[in-house]
């Protein structure tokens, strides 16, 4: 995963996401595309 990526993807997502789904946006947590 490409740092930078993430983090942009991140922030842009972060304003509108639910606070209760904040453990969605870890990489961890993240579905390949074809998934």
């Amino acid at each position: 995963m490409e740092p930078f990526a993430y983090l942009r993807n991140i922030l842009n997502r972060l304003p509108d996401h639910p606070i209760n789904k904040i453990a969605e946006l870890l990489p961890q947590n993240w579905r390949t595309p074809n998934s």
